[in-house]
Order: C-alpha cells, then structure tokens, then sequence
C-alpha cells in the first residue's frame, strides 16, 4: 500500500477535530468507474461523492471551479497578451510536467508562460483562504486531499511557490485514480451502492459554493479543453457576447499535434493544442532562436488525450481514451452554465473576494511565479509517458 493511502486512511480513522476537505478533478470522474466495474466513460461523479462522503471526509468540492478560475484569469491575460502583442505565444500552464520541463530545459522561455495557476493549485488556494476565513476554521484543523489522474500533480503540491501561505501547503495529500480506488476497496465501500442509496439526494451532489462549476470547466481533462474554455472566455471579454456555438470542434486534438486559424475579437490567432512534449520542442528551440513563432496560443499537455490520459490511471486503449474524451464533452453540455464568466458563484466570488480580474489580491491567490531550474539537476530530468 502506497504511503499516501496509509497516511490519508490513518487521517479518516482518527480524525479528532480535523475539518478534512477533498476536491476531484475532471478526468477522474470518469475514468474511475473503469476499475470498478462500470464500462469505460461511465461517469461516475454522484457515486465518487457518495463514498468520499462515507469514507469521512466533511467537504467534497469540484475542481472544475479551480478551472472556471484558472479561465477567468487565463482568458484574461491572453487578451492583454494579444491587445498589446507581447509575450506571444502564450502556453498553457495546467501541466506540472509541462511548465517543469519549460522551468528546467528552456527557463528563458518563462515569460511565454501563462502566469495562473492549475485548476488543481487554485481551487485548493482558495479552500485555504476563502474557505477557511469564511467558515472559521484555522488552518492548523484544516486538512485538503485532491484525487487526480496525474502522478506530477503530486510534485505540483510540493512547490512552495504555489502556497499561499507561508510553510503551509495549499494541499496536504494527492491520491491518483489508482489510490483512490485501492481506497475505496480497503475501506469495503459499496461504490455502486454509494451513488444510488443516499437517503438525502443532495449528499451526492458537490458542496456548495465551491462545487458549482460551468462546463468549461469540465473540458479541462482533454486536450484542447484547456484552449476552447479559455477562447470561449477571451470571446466575450473582447467582443461582450459569447459565442453562438461553443463547440470549436478545431480546437478538439485527438493527435499529437494539431494547429488550427480562429478570429475572435478583430484578432486573427494561429493557435495550436499538443499533447507531446517531443511535438512541443521543435517549437520551443525555433522560439528560443529567433524569440518569434507563428503561433499565438498554445495549449500543451505531456499524456495522451490529456488528463485523461494521465499516468495516475494509465492506459494504452484508444477507445478507452475516447470514451473518456467523450463522456467529458457530454458532461459539458449537460451544464447550466458553458462558460466561465456565465458562472454566478465565480461573478461573486470576484465580487466579494477578489475584485477586479487581475487585481493584486488575485495575483497574489491565484497566480504563480515560475523559476529558472536549469541547475537542479535537470540532466536527470525526463517526461516520457509510461
């Protein structure tokens, strides 16, 4: 047994006065369901609710609304990245393993970099703020756990530079896809059941406020996700409406690589969604020689498909991969909200916390600064998928 299921399963055994917290990523809903005996895609978010309920944990929360966040912000300074034409391209920075080998191989690539955090750091920055302050809770009884598909989001919750607090982690315990099921079968839970016997309906569903996210948000566990969410957003703040059709099928990468044309706003963006660190380099060196690229926006991910992909619950199938794309792109639909900026509870939460987009307070929550790392040993450094 991994030493973080041991630690996590002595917390919910001996809880004392501990308030323990837990957010679920986009792809782990459904690809989880795989290793309990459910078909491939099934999502299976009411029933990974319902047992993180029974295992004892006092808050559940999504997210996908670190992801609305990670947009609003995102979306935010590609615009004023393309209104004042610098630091183009910008990348993506919702990959640990992604923006450590920019950080490691090519730190003076940096400033390409988006500077807001993943929806994994955010959400639980704002669980350690917000959250906390609102409800009173101090941060010494505060315990948060993420379940993610990806092994790196583990070194991610390491970095102290994405703490807001000083020598307190924003995340105390990642468990993968894998962990969380070996979880749930130590601790006998009937995860079927879990999801169908509730006596209150409304213990499957995320607590509120920080369960309530669009389905942009949802999109983040594929590739291309990261990019259409963000454009959606980038759309409305540059033209004030949003987009007829939220569907930018150009964008949707089942390759390695694809590149793609969109105009948004007056601005024509050549754009282009990777899921190969191997595909990425060739743009990086011609980037770091000349300091000029054709592209504008580039969203890179290092495992197949994306997150969904992800080495925290690995698999080679094809259509296993799809199946979780798709189910991932229905669940978007399904969504009240399509948008980031649509979302009620983000509007207030920009309204009663953090202010305006990009404020300092944002700044200083939401976004990271990322570091030359070139010394750190970085010949031993490899991102390969398993």
């Amino acid at each position: 047994m991994a030493k973080t299921i041991e630690e996590v399963l002595s917390l919910l055994k001996n809880k004392g006065d501990k308030v323990l917290t837990v957010q679920i990523a986009p792809a782990v809903r459904v690809s989880i369901g795989e290793y309990l005996g459910y078909e491939p895609g099934t999502n299976v978010i009411k029933n990974l609710i319902g047992a993180l309920r029974q295992m004892g944990f006092d808050y559940v929360f999504d997210t996908n609304l670190g992801a609305d966040i990670t947009i609003m912000e995102e979306a935010n300074e590609l615009v004023y990245r393309l209104t004042k034409n610098k630091n183009l391209p910008m990348f993506t920075t919702c990959c640990p393993t992604w923006y450590t080998y920019i950080e490691r191989l090519y730190p003076e690539l940096i400033p390409h970099l988006s500077t807001v955090k993943s929806p994994q750091a955010i959400l639980a920055s704002i669980v350690k703020t917000y959250f906390a302050e609102k409800n009173k809770i101090p941060l010494e009884r505060l315990v948060h756990v993420v379940i993610a598909p990806c092994e790196m989001k583990k070194e991610e919750a390491k970095k102290p530079d994405l703490w807001v607090h000083k020598d307190i982690p924003n995340l105390d315990y990642v468990l993968t896809t894998k962990e969380t099921v070996e979880l749930i079968n130590t601790l006998k839970i009937d995860f079927k059941a879990a999801g169908e016997n509730a006596q209150n309906p409304q213990s499957l569903e995320f607590d509120s406020p920080l369960g309530l996210a669009s389905g942009a948000g949802a999109i983040f566990g594929t590739t291309g996700g990261v990019m259409e969410a963000a454009l959606r957003t980038a759309y409305f703040f540059l033209t004030g409406k949003n987009l007829q059709k939220f569907e930018i099928q150009g964008i949707r990468n089942t390759e390695f690589k694809r590149e793609g044309k969109l105009t948004i706003g007056g601005h024509k963006l050549n754009i282009l969604t990777v899921n190969s660190l191997k595909e990425i380099t060739p743009i990086l060196n011609e980037l770091k020689q000349t300091g000029k690229s054709k592209y504008h926006f580039i969203e890179v991910m290092n495992c197949p498909k994306g997150c969904i992909g992800g080495t925290g619950q690995w698999t080679n199938d094809q259509e296993i991969l799809a199946k979780r794309r798709n189910a991932l792109f229905a669940y978007d639909k399904e969504h009240k909200y399509r948008t980031s900026h649509d979302n009620e509870f983000v509007k207030q939460l920009y309204k009663e916390y953090f202010g305006k987009l990009g404020s300092k307070k944002a700044h200083e929550i939401l976004h990271a600064k990322y570091i030359d790392r070139s010394e750190e040993e970085s010949e031993n450094f490899t991102c390969q998928w398993p």
